[in-house]
């Protein structure tokens, strides 16, 4: 296999699973060149891998126009294998438009989206394994073993300067390890709201640093030990803030899957979603700690569970 189209445009957490697989299909078949389709709002991370040869952005909100100059970019080439990840009739439709002798597609596929593609077989049901062991089926429809055997890790990932310099005051140059406070996630219900006090109380310690990141601004705590990166971190740099960071916490979201595909200890915060199926990944990670809200409700857990585990695995660090 030579050229290999992977169709997975969003959301920025399962690109980011999708991403994991294919880096140990890249690992197993060198030879292969990946092309990937993918939302433009998350091209960082598909361009800055380090294994995809080409991009093509889907420009969600681009009208049918987009649409179409993007099915006429994709035919321009052709392809030995489709692999369509996203299971959408959207997505599907540009498989069956892709020159390509095998298309391969998700067996549960919404929207009359099967009718595009080969489904892909799978012995468990996608609504309670994990998603990277949903998109691990595809290694197996082109002969590799369903595990993950490469490493997802970014090389040409870096902090700003105005970052680094933000960075380098609150750890004193380095000298105090640093936890990363990820606050957001796309649905409300999954957002703990209590990641200020954490922050205050994590930096009230003085042995230890605390950056405040995410897309918006405002929310965070005063005072001296934590770093505000609120709406200062591009997705392109999210990758390297995790890898300085000593620990990352995290709601349901992408920076959670981010740190867990390069290996970082995390602290994942579960609601109303299940860590089986969306947290850290292999699910006995000694690098990670699950915490679930009481009855799947972010608003009963205390501050006291999340800052325990956060320095237990400083600890281990």
């Amino acid at each position: 296999m030579q050229e290999l189209l992977v169709i997975k445009p969003s959301s920025l957490g399962d690109v980011i699973h999708a991403l994991r697989v294919m880096a140990s299909v890249k690992e197993e078949l060198p030879e292969t060149r990946i092309s990937w389709v993918v939302r433009d709002s998350f091209v960082a991370p598909v361009r800055d891998c380090g294994f995809v040869e080409r991009v093509f952005e889907f420009r969600r909100g681009g009208g049918p126009f987009a649409y179409l100059r993007l099915i006429r970019e994709i035919r321009r080439q052709d392809f030995d294998c489709v692999l369509e990840m996203q299971g959408l009739l959207r997505s599907a439709v540009l498989a069956a438009a892709a020159k390509a002798p095998v298309k391969w597609g998700r067996r549960d596929g919404r929207e009359g989206a099967t009718l595009f593609y080969a489904k892909v077989p799978f012995p468990l049901k996608p609504t309670v394994a994990h998603a990277i062991d949903v998109l691990l089926a595809f290694k197996d429809v082109i002969g590799l073993k369903t595990k993950l055997t490469g490493e997802l890790r970014f090389p040409g990932a870096s902090l700003s300067e105005e970052n680094t310099g933000i960075l380098n005051d609150v750890t004193r140059g380095g000298a105090l390890p640093l936890v990363a406070l990820f606050p957001e996630s796309r649905r409300s219900e999954k957002e703990w709201s209590e990641f200020a006090e954490l922050a205050k109380q994590l930096s009230a310690t003085g042995e230890l640093a605390v950056a405040w990141a995410g897309e918006k601004v405002g929310g965070e705590p005063k005072g001296l030990g934590v770093a505000n990166l609120g709406g200062k971190t591009s997705l392109a740099e999210l990758p390297a803030l995790i890898k300085c960071s000593s620990v990352v916490v995290a709601n349901d979201s992408a920076p959670l899957h981010y740190a867990s595909a390069l290996e970082r200890p995390v602290v994942g915060l579960f609601g109303p979603t299940s860590p089986r199926r969306f947290g850290p990944y292999p699910v006995n990670s000694l690098n990670a700690r699950i915490i679930r809200a009481p009855a799947g409700d972010l608003d009963r857990l205390g501050v006291d569970d999340v800052k325990k585990a956060v320095l237990k695995l400083l600890d281990g660090v």
